[in-house]
C-alpha cells in the first residue's frame, strides 16, 4: 500500500523524503483554531488526529495515510502560526536569549485493517540573541507566516541565531524521524530507499 502525506509542507515531504519513503501528497482542510485543549502537549495529537480524520474522508483506496502538526510553547503560551509580521517580529524578539518547546503530533492509519498509531514528540530549542535587523530579514523572506512559533529551524538564518536544540531539528520542523520510523515499521512498513540526510547531520549540537 502507498504512503500518503496529509500534509502540504514543504517541510515534512522533504523530511520524509529524506527518510526514504516513497509517497503521495494530498492536502486537507482543517480549522486548526477549533481544535483546542486543557493540556498544550495534547493539541498538536489532536490537531493529527482531526486531519486523519479528514484524509480518510477522500481517500477510498487501502493506504498508510500519515499526518502531523506542531506547535511551539513559549513563556507557558501556544504559539502556532503568526497572524501577521508584527506578530512574527514579537515573536522572535521574545526568543532572544530563551528557550522554546516544539511539540509535534503524529497519527499514522492504515486504512486496510484501521490500525492507528499516535505520538508526541518534544524538542527544546535554545536562542541566541537574536538582532533587529536579522528578524527584519527572516520575516522578510516570507515563508515564517506558514511556520509554527514563526521560525523555520532548517532556515541557515535561524539556525545561526540558535544556541542548542534537545531534540532534533527535524522533530522541531514537525516531523521527528525516530518516532515516524518506527511508527511506520510497526504498520509493516521500511523505507524504500537509503536515507538522505544533507551531510548526515540529524541534530544541532
Amino acid at each position: 500500500m502507498k504512503i500518503i502525506l496529509g500534509s502540504s509542507s514543504a517541510t515534512r515531504q522533504e523530511i520524509l523524503r529524506e527518510m526514504g519513503y516513497d509517497f503521495e501528497v494530498v492536502a486537507v482542510d482543517v480549522d486548526e483554531k477549533k481544535i483546542r485543549t486543557d493540556d498544550y502537549h495534547e493539541l498538536p495529537l489532536a490537531i493529527a488526529r482531526a486531519k486523519a480524520e479528514a484524509l480518510k474522508a477522500i481517500v477510498k483506496e487501502p493506504a498508510i495515510l500519515l499526518t502531523a502538526d506542531v506547535i511551539a510553547v513559549f513563556d507557558g503560551k501556544v504559539l502556532e502560526k503568526p497572524e501577521d509580521a508584527e506578530d512574527a517580529r514579537r515573536t522572535l524578539k521574545g526568543y532572544s536569549d530563551k528557550m522554546a518547546e516544539a511539540v509535534t503530533g503524529v497519527v499514522i492509519v492504515d486504512t486496510k485493517n484501521g490500525q492507528t498509531i499516535e505520538g508526541t514528540d518534544i524538542s527544546k530549542v535554545y536562542f541566541k540573541e537574536i538582532p533587529d535587523e536579522v528578524i527584519e530579514k527572516i520575516i522578510k523572506k516570507g515563508n515564517i507566516l506558514n511556520c509554527a512559533g514563526s521560525f523555520e529551524i532548517r532556515d541557515p538564518l535561524v539556525r545561526k541565531y540558535i544556541d542548542r536544540v534537545d531534540g532534533t531539528d527535524e522533530s522541531v520542523a514537525g516531523l521527528p524521524v525516530e518516532m515516524v520510523r518506527n511508527m511506520l515499521e510497526k504498520i509493516g512498513r521500511k523505507p524504500e530507499r537509503k536515507e538522505t540526510f544533507p551531510n548526515d547531520e540529524r541534530k544541532i549540537r
